[in-house]
Parts: structure tokens; C-alpha cells; sequence
């Protein structure tokens, strides 16, 4: 086991989270077991990370792998770079580092997001589009919406011409069709979508739903949360988010596309055409793509592990969403 230094200034729930950021980087399996701890010893004000992989199966440790961490010394922040360097080339991973000033208006109201990340963290997504001919079940037959419910609001959803169209219905809350389905965990999942009438939409994936949460008019409704993959339109000008990471009901962005690494992502949708949204979630890792291109590439904590998918109509005054060739593979993991 090797040992790994972190800032003592980390609170808990942050350590947990940067632990589940380096765990979710072993290769598993049902044998395999990850530990990461903190430990009793330090050196100088750094404490110390232990991160082991076990493989139960050949009983040895199989691979150890550095944690991306925050000095707060000068001299810490220069050996943090060439920690990162070392282990951004041994381990093909690329992390963001700058904000690009392009965005700096989005900056004051989502930069206070609970979920919201900071740049210097920011895992970049550099992986082609994963291939999308073979091992997928169809999710939509193209008829009907067997094996769909809607939840939340009461904007609604149809069938035509082999696609399903959302409508958004002014005065209602966010309304999600999502599929009977509860227990996705590991997948791919790719579809087409359009927006016929300008709105506010996205595709939920390992979401949840609650009863009761929130109130409309004294009438108690369904809450669809969890992590989203983001379309938003054009009301958000200059802007460009579109399959960016939104935490919907939890939190707001867990990837906001803000980064100067961002530009070839921020330009990827069609606005006025059809766009394929692909997404990859394994373990705690999520990796998105629009029409081919590379956009998000976040960790989660676990919290949400499993769920159901579900296509959004924002609430608002108008759109129309248009979904169709909606198919996953599931993985075995």
C-alpha cells in the first residue's frame, strides 16, 4: 500500500467525495474491494491517504493510483502540478484547469451551487463516442408509450410519426416520462432529440422520484431527481451547457461546461436539427457526448447509483420536444 498526501483541511464530506473520485478509477470486478482511508500519521500539515485495491480472487493487491489533491503552500501547489502531470500521462486522464472569461456571467449564480465544481478539479472527457450497433435493447417501440409513466407536472406526452413529442403546458410544473424500469446502474444509453418548438429539456438517468415534496396549488405531486443530461435551448444566450451534468432537484450542475476546454463541446448541438446524446455510466463515473463530440466527464459520490431514466418538459411558456431512437446497453458491472 502506498500512502498519498491530502489537505487536513478537507471537511468529511469532501473527503468522501474525493475518495469515491480515486475509487472509481480501479478496474472491478465481483471480487475486487478498493480501501481508502484516512490515516493516523502526518507529515508537516498534510495527513495521509492510503489507497489499496484487493483482488479477493488472487489474493494481492492489484493497483494503486494517486489521489488529485489541494496544497495550500506554494511549494505544495508546484509539487501538486507535477503530481498531476505524472499522473494525468501514466494514466490517460485529463483535468481541467481555467475558466474560460466567455462565461464569466454565468459565474456569480452557479458557482454557489451546492453541486457546483471547482474548475482546478474538473475531469475532461477525451474518450470517442462509445459504439452504438451492438447489445442495445430499443426503449421505445415506436407505437406506444408501453413501458413509460409520466410524472411531476401535466405537461404531456404522445406518439407521432414513430417519435415521442413532449409539449409543455403553461402553468404546469417540470413533467418526466420515465420508464417503468427502476434499476438501471451501469450502461449506455444513446437517443436522438429535437426541439420543434424552443424549450427547456434533458434526459434523467439513475433518477428517483418522491411523493409529496413539494406543493402546486395545495395538490401534493411526484419529484423526479437526480443527475441529467442537459438540453437547454436558446434561452440561455452565450451560454451553450447543452450535455453538461445537471443535478435536477439535487443540487444544480455537477459538470457545467465553463472550462476554456469546454469551446469544441459548447459548439457540438444543432440548434435547429436533430442531436445525438450518448451516455456512459459506470460506477461512479459518467462520460457524455453530443453528436459524436466529447463533453462531460464527472464522478459522482454514489448517491445516485441506480433509477430510472426520464425525458424532461421544462416548465415554461412553449416547447416541444421531439425523442426518438431511444435504446441502452446494459453492462455488466
Amino acid at each position: 500500500m502506498r500512502d498519498y498526501p491530502m489537505d487536513v483541511r478537507y471537511t468529511e464530506r469532501e473527503f468522501h467525495l474525493e475518495t469515491a473520485k480515486i475509487c472509481s478509477l480501479f478496474p472491478s470486478n465481483e471480487n475486487t474491494t478498493v480501501d481508502a482511508k484516512r490515516s493516523r500519521y502526518y507529515v508537516g500539515s498534510l495527513s495521509i491517504l492510503r489507497v489499496r485495491a484487493f483482488d479477493g480472487s488472487a489474493k494481492t493487491e492489484r493497483q494503486e493510483r494517486p489521489m488529485l489533491i489541494q496544497f495550500r503552500t506554494s511549494l505544495g501547489r508546484f509539487l501538486l502540478t507535477l503530481l498531476m502531470a505524472g499522473f494525468v500521462l501514466s494514466q490517460g486522464i485529463a483535468v481541467g484547469q481555467e475558466l474560460d472569461p466567455g462565461q464569466n456571467a454565468w459565474l456569480p449564480k452557479y458557482a454557489k451551487q451546492k453541486n457546483a465544481p471547482k474548475p482546478s478539479e474538473m475531469l475532461l472527457n477525451t474518450d470517442d463516442e462509445p459504439d452504438l450497433t451492438e447489445g442495445f435493447e430499443t426503449l421505445f417501440n415506436g407505437e406506444d408509450l408501453d413501458g413509460w409513466e409520466a410524472k411531476g407536472g401535466t405537461c404531456t406526452f404522445e406518439v407521432k410519426d414513430k417519435q415521442i413529442v413532449g409539449t409543455c403546458v403553461k402553468g404546469s410544473n417540470s413533467t418526466y416520462l420515465c420508464t417503468k424500469k427502476t434499476d438501471y446502474k451501469n450502461f449506455v444509453f444513446t437517443c436522438e432529440i429535437k426541439l420543434e418548438v424552443d424549450g427547456n429539456t434533458g434526459v434523467q438517468f439513475r433518477s428517483q422520484a418522491a411523493q409529496g415534496k413539494k406543493k402546486k396549488k395545495g395538490a401534493e405531486f411526484e419529484v423526479v431527481s437526480g443527475p441529467q443530461y442537459e438540453i437547454e435551448g436558446m434561452g440561455k444566450v452565450g451560454r451553450n451547457w447543452s450535455g453538461g451534468i445537471y443535478g435536477q432537484s439535487c443540487g444544480g450542475y455537477f459538470y457545467p461546461l465553463w472550462l476554456k476546454e469546454h469551446e469544441k463541446a459548447r459548439a457540438a448541438e444543432n440548434k435547429t436539427d436533430w442531436n445525438r446524446i450518448t451516455i456512459s455510466a459506470e460506477g461512479n463515473a459518467v462520460k457524455t457526448w453530443m453528436n459524436g463530440v466529447p463533453v462531460s466527464h464527472w464522478v459522482g459520490d454514489g448517491t445516485y447509483s441506480e433509477g430510472f431514466f426520464a425525458l424532461q418538459v421544462h416548465k415554461g411558456k412553449a416547447g416541444t420536444i421531439l425523442f426518438k431512437n431511444l435504446k441502452v446497453k446494459e453492462l455488466s458491472k
